[in-house]
């Protein structure tokens, strides 16, 4: 089982990954959607956690996020190889402008979203969750 990780804060990038090797899935960091779908393009994936607003070395937004990955994966790969997504954000939502970008990316098809903060062990349940196999009634 393999996670791409789109993620612009390496510490926590450190602590997830450390988990996820405990529970004996593999992961890959990547620094923006273009390498990120390149990533998918190139090598199975199962599930991809992306941050949605993610940030240069100064602070600066930069707009090869998790919004654009997801975009590009929903358009480009067809729907057989688009991995499992969960969109993660600490951004709230604005009290003038009432928009909530993790509201915004689960219409855009994310299968699940994640308000930071949260537990690396949060994730990696949430992760497993969704690639858990569908148990048929019957």
């Amino acid at each position: 089982m393999k996670v791409l990780i789109l993620e612009d804060d390496f510490d926590l990038v450190q602590s997830w990954r450390d988990k996820f090797e405990q529970a004996g899935i593999d992961t890959v960091h990547v620094h923006g959607a273009t390498e990120g779908l390149a990533q998918i393009q190139h090598d199975h994936v199962d599930a991809v956690i992306a941050d949605i607003f993610i940030r240069d070395d100064s602070g600066q937004p930069l707009k090869d996020g998790g919004i654009l990955l997801l975009g590009k994966m929903r358009t480009q790969l067809p729907r057989e190889q688009q991995p499992k997504t969960i969109a993660v954000s600490g951004f709230m939502p604005s009290k003038y402008s009432g928009i909530d970008p993790l509201l915004t990316v689960e219409n855009m098809g994310a299968d699940r979203v994640m308000r930071k903060p949260f537990t690396a062990d949060e994730l990696v349940t949430a992760v497993l969750e969704l690639l858990r196999p569908k148990v048929e009634n019957g």
